[in-house]
């Protein structure tokens, strides 16, 4: 912070208080961060698909035919498309400050 004052005695009064709300200012502290939101649905769902698709796999030896490898073909699908929404999530955004 920088204080200015007024070096006539007519303005000692006011020196004298900005003196004091330069000392109240210079003792606030702040801890910056960056805001970053997380979504709990990217980091979770893919660990929970895979072990539903390896439980499926061991129950069902995962034949060709069965509906074990077709839910297996559903799950991939998912997949693909929560990375291609964690990938868009990931994009840089412009800083509205700069």
């Amino acid at each position: 912070m920088v204080a200015a004052m007024h070096p006539a005695r007519a303005h000692t009064d006011e020196s004298i208080s900005t003196c004091r709300f330069a000392q109240r200012v210079a003792l606030i502290k702040n801890d910056v961060s960056k805001n970053e939101e997380v979504r709990l649905v990217t980091m979770i769902v893919p660990f929970a698909v895979e072990v539903v698709v390896e439980f499926l796999r061991i129950e069902n030896n995962n034949t060709p035919k069965s509906p074990t490898c077709r839910f297996a073909q559903r799950v991939a699908l998912i997949k693909k498309e929560v990375s291609k929404n964690e990938e868009e999530y990931k994009k840089p955004t412009p800083d509205p400050v700069a």
